[in-house]
């Protein structure tokens, strides 16, 4: 008792020795923080401030003179002057000598709108008309007091820049007259990246406000009062903290202030611009300043709790090394000897014997135990692992197998005999090997008994084999009954055959014969229409040649009277030009009317069609009108035509196609473009031009004999379209289609299936 009592006075000392040393620490550190705090503040207000202040003034004031000085050169530049009173303001002229000066001045945009015009110039987009709706910037500051403005805009009708700064100044000559507006836009992200990055400390902030306290520029672009929108939320009077020191910083030029925001002690200084009419205000936090000065004080209060405890620990270490350690190494190596049985671990160390007393006999016993044990369970991990190879065996098919090795655990051993038990019962039940049985098995399924099983001497491996020998003798009668009923099968399939051939002849002849009753009436009635057709077809023949004839006639009479009133020999030229002309516009009539009556009447046998050779040879016929109104003509052919018809049909479909291009073309950069393709079962015409057109008015009818569209221009009879509809009914299977848009031109698609089995 009298050493517990003298140990636990020696600790109560040497506590109040450490807690006298810590205080001493304690109050010089706090006294050196309080000392160096007023130190600082004095040094920062007086000094650092105003000289960080002024050095972020000279660098602003340095990048927005760029665009003010630029706008004052446009506004007194003598070419600027001329150009805008010049009623011709060439954009080649203006737009080089923009870019120039924007480039000279390092401006992103650079703008001049002249009052005459009021045309809006620039340096990197194409010009265009200012108005009310998209340029109402330029209407509200010609119409306000002053010559120069400054604004931040997001109009991007001016400007690709997302957000600019403005300078706008009123353009006058040399009498006052007001000519218009030079613009120059700078990007308020440049400018906003270079009051932002004044070196004002980590937290610091440099922003820019206007007269009235609207926020112009902040790191935070949400608070910038941009458009001029005047929302109250963006001026200083409304922010936390500053709205208390608003007003007098807006009352003065230059000042130092202190104000709390969020909690925080705030230093502020400002200075104001007057060309700009704005305030640059550098705040910066007095925690962040002083941030240092706390660092150094909390690592003087660690010094002096470091010396404490060093104290204390110095005073009990004897104790530590002669009664802890001991009992700790006890402890640790009991607690491991125990996580061992558990299983929470799978190794442990002998508990050191450090000294030879209770402790260190402790320690001998239970490493004694400990050895014993782990050795036990050494012998168990065999047994175990043998087991799972077992295991592992029995899954590859292997059952010849057992166990060898020995246990401890007397549980485990009984394991192992009962293991070994079942493994004897599954060997003679079903075999040494379960893969040879399976084996076998596959390949009886596939009916090959070549491969019986070796020695077998489970039961059911001699049960397989009796099996596989059973089957194998019945398999010949089975393939003797197997070849009768194939054979009686095919007699089936033949017999089968034959009567499903006659039922198909009946049905066809039965469909043959409802076909002919259902359609003998329809037949009847189109052959009715048919010749009705004819009928009108005829009249309209007859009624229209007779006029369309008597009418060139006319026309050659008339001729013929007035060449007999003149004398001139180039007068007499000039009217045989026209009677050849109106015999050539008879002499083409008659012979669509011939063409006519041999297409529909001629019955040639079909041939392989050379296209190119044909589509050359029509070029050869309308050579005259091809080369005297130079008209592009221009053909294009699939690779492998191989086409049957008959090739009169097929010439006058393409020459009457081409010739009515010809004849309605237009009378510039004509063109005629034919192109023939494989397509389904047969080839594919397309006959396109550029050339006049047919209204919608007049399309159901372009294939009417005689019809021309009223008020069309050129010498077509009416008769090609009808020639080749008449064509094209003829080959079954054909058929037409065209689009077209007057003044635009035609597209005519003729498609024609062969029957290359009858060349």
């Amino acid at each position: 008792m009298k050493k517990l009592h003298s140990l636990s006075l020696k600790f109560k000392l040497t506590l109040v020795i450490s807690l006298l040393i810590f205080l001493s620490f304690l109050g010089n550190s706090v006294f050196n923080f309080y000392s160096v705090r007023t130190n600082i503040r004095k040094k920062v207000f007086e000094k650092e401030l105003p000289i960080l202040v002024d050095n972020a003034f000279l660098a602003i004031n340095e990048h927005l003179n760029q665009g003010v000085l630029l706008s004052e050169f446009v506004s007194r530049s003598r070419f600027i002057h001329d150009f805008m009173k010049s009623e011709v303001q060439d954009t080649a002229v203006i737009c080089p000598f923009l870019r120039e000066l924007a480039r000279s001045y390092n401006i992103e945009s650079l703008h001049i709108v002249p009052e005459n015009k009021r045309w809006l110039y620039s340096n990197t987009r194409p010009a265009r008309k200012v108005t009310p709706n998209t340029d109402i910037w330029y209407f509200n500051f010609k119409n306000k007091l002053g010559d120069k403005e400054f604004n931040i805009d997001t109009n991007k009708a001016l400007s690709e820049m997302p957000l600019t700064f403005y300078v706008n100044h009123k353009v006058f000559d040399l009498n006052g007259t007001f000519l218009g507006m030079a613009d120059v836009a700078m990007d308020l992200q440049d400018i906003v990246r270079l009051v932002t990055s004044q070196p004002v400390g980590k937290f610091g902030n440099t922003f820019m406000v206007d007269r009235n306290g609207f926020i112009k520029i902040h790191r935070n672009s949400s608070l910038m009062d941009t458009n001029n929108e005047q929302d109250p939320a963006k001026n200083i009077n409304q922010q936390p903290g500053l709205s208390i020191i608003a007003p007098q910083i807006l009352a003065s030029e230059m000042g130092i202030y202190e104000y709390e925001k969020a909690g925080k002690k705030m230093w502020l200084m400002q200075r104001y611009i007057s060309k700009y009419g704005w305030y640059m205000l550098v705040e910066i936090s007095e925690d962040e300043v002083l941030a240092p000065y706390y660092t150094l004080l909390l690592q003087n209060l660690l010094w002096a709790l470091l010396i404490t405890l060093l104290i204390i620990a110095v005073s009990i270490i004897g104790v530590n090394k002669l009664v802890l350690h001991p009992l700790f190494a006890l402890k640790q190596g009991l607690t491991d000897f125990f996580h061992f049985l558990s299983r929470q671990t799978d190794h442990v160390d002998p508990i050191p014997v450090i000294n030879d007393d209770e402790f260190g006999k402790m320690a001998g016993i239970v490493n004694v135990n400990v050895a014993h044990i782990k050795e036990g369970i050494a012998q168990d991990s065999r047994l175990i692992a043998e087991m799972r190879a077992l295991t592992a065996h029995i899954q590859q098919g292997t059952l010849s197998d057992c166990l060898q090795e020995e246990g401890y655990n007397p549980e485990l051993v009984h394991l192992k005999e009962e293991i070994n038990r079942v493994m004897k019962l599954l060997e003679q039940k079903i075999g040494k090997d379960l893969n040879e049985i399976l084996r076998v098995l596959q390949e009886y399924e596939r009916m090959d008994f070549s491969n019986p099983l070796l020695n077998p001497s489970g039961e059911i491996e001699l049960q397989v084999t009796r099996m596989g020998h059973n089957i194998y003798e019945n398999m010949d009668e089975i393939q003797a009954q197997n070849e009768e009923l194939r054979q009686q099968q095919e007699e089936i399939s033949l017999q089968k055959e034959y009567i499903q051939s006659q039922n198909q002849q009946l049905q066809k002849i039965n469909q043959q014969m409802e076909h002919i009753n259902n359609n003998l009436e329809k037949e009847v009635q189109e052959r009715t229409v048919q010749l009705k057709v004819a009928y009108e077809e005829l009249d309209t023949f007859l009624y229209r040649s007779s006029h369309d004839l008597r009418r060139p006639l006319t026309t050659l009479l008339g001729l013929v009277e007035v060449s007999k009133l003149t004398q001139d020999r180039n007068e007499y030229i000039e009217l045989f030009k026209m009677i050849n002309h109106t015999i050539m516009g008879m002499d083409g009539m008659l012979k669509k009317l011939i063409d006519v009556s041999e297409n529909l009447e001629e019955q040639l046998p079909p041939v392989f069609i050379d296209f190119e050779k044909l589509v050359s040879e029509i070029q050869n016929q309308l050579l005259y009108p091809l080369t005297n109104y130079k008209i592009d003509f221009q053909l294009e052919l699939s690779e492998r035509i191989s086409f049957c018809e008959r090739e009169h049909l097929v010439h006058s479909i393409l020459y009457n196609l081409i010739e009515n291009a010809i004849v309605y073309r237009r009378e510039t950069h004509p063109f005629v473009k034919v192109r023939v393709e494989n397509h389904l079962q047969g080839v594919q015409i397309r006959v396109e031009d550029n050339g006049q057109g047919i209204a919608k008015t007049y399309q159901k009818k372009v294939f009417d004999m005689f019809f021309r569209a009223n008020g069309r221009v050129g010498n077509g009879n009416g008769l090609g379209l009808y020639v080749v509809k008449k064509v094209i009914e003829k080959i079954e299977g054909a058929h037409i289609s065209f689009q077209s848009q007057v003044d635009e031109g035609t597209v005519f698609e003729v498609y024609i299936p062969t029957d290359n089995e009858a060349c």
